[in-house]
């Protein structure tokens, strides 16, 4: 969903490669919207295209970043090697193209990816199945918890956060046999109240759509992504994890002008204005 949450700090200019712990959420790759709705402006923003997806994978195949698990992100043996970024790739929502097409260009490019499941959507229709799920873990990923439902979880009272976070949890170990480890919140939204229910279901860290860049070798438990949406180029990759200072100052000035839009513009003309400006940005890097 869409980020929400703190804007990235001036301290991330100081981030310096070989300590930047960098997280990139993917949703759907090459797959359309599951229910056919794929004309949706605010959904076809984050369908990034297969060859698109390839060319990410690609560039982060040369050696300049170090592609690994988010629980190797807690030991200092996991720091990447020869000075660049660790990156973490992360999928939301469980879409079948994880199973079809984003697991066959992982096996070829040898990495591994963290893939969070809503699990009340298991089995249904442009969702992974039970069965794909298992053998995902079985061969390495992560298979982790994206909630019971993709509520927005603080619109929720306490026993139905803890349902959804604790439910999901328990659904997804009794598929892989394996622990569940970690929590993607749903739309990017909580407050103290779902960061409190993670920890009681006995998560180790909560990924946010925060855009931003985490500490190496001593994670938060809150963890800040960078989202790869339809138009994110290869270029834009390479800028993300070859330059941190520069990338965290557009970030602040993209925060500035977004906050500053939505001030001044009716709540309604700003989605309108804002899907106009995303159209407009993925033609140009179409």
């Amino acid at each position: 969903g869409l980020p929400q949450g703190e804007v990235p700090g001036a301290q991330e200019a100081r981030v310096v490669n070989r300590e930047a712990l960098i997280l990139l959420l993917y949703h759907g790759v090459g797959a359309e919207e599951p229910g056919g709705e794929a004309t949706n402006p605010h959904r076809a923003e984050y369908i990034v295209t297969e060859p698109r997806f390839e060319a990410h994978m690609s560039y982060l195949s040369t050696g300049q970043a170090s592609v690994c698990r988010l629980e190797d992100s807690f030991s200092p043996a996991g720091r990447a090697q020869g000075g660049g970024p660790s990156v973490v790739l992360t999928f939301d929502d469980g879409e079948a193209s994880c199973y079809h097409t984003i697991l066959p260009m992982l096996t070829r490019y040898r990495f591994r990816g963290e893939f969070f499941i809503v699990s009340r959507l298991i089995g249904t229709p442009g969702y992974l199945t039970a069965d794909q799920m298992k053998e995902m873990a079985e061969r390495g990923h992560g298979i982790h918890s994206h909630s019971a439902s993709h509520a927005r979880l603080p619109t929720l009272n306490r026993t139905q956060i803890d349902d959804e976070l604790k439910a999901s949890k328990d659904t997804i170990e009794a598929i892989t046999g394996r622990d569940v480890q970690f929590f993607s919140i749903p739309h990017g939204a909580y407050d103290a109240r779902v960061l409190e229910a993670a920890r009681r279901a006995g998560y180790r860290g909560v990924l946010n759509s925060v855009e931003g860049y985490n500490a190496m070798g001593a994670p938060p438990f809150v963890f800040k992504r960078f989202i790869m949406r339809s138009y994110i180029s290869t270029d834009q990759l390479r800028a993300i994890c070859a330059n941190p200072a520069a990338t965290s100052c557009r970030l602040m000035a993209t925060h500035v002008l977004l906050g500053t839009c939505k001030t001044l513009l009716a709540f309604g003309l700003y989605d309108t204005v804002r899907d106009r400006v995303v159209k407009r940005i993925a033609a140009n890097h179409g």
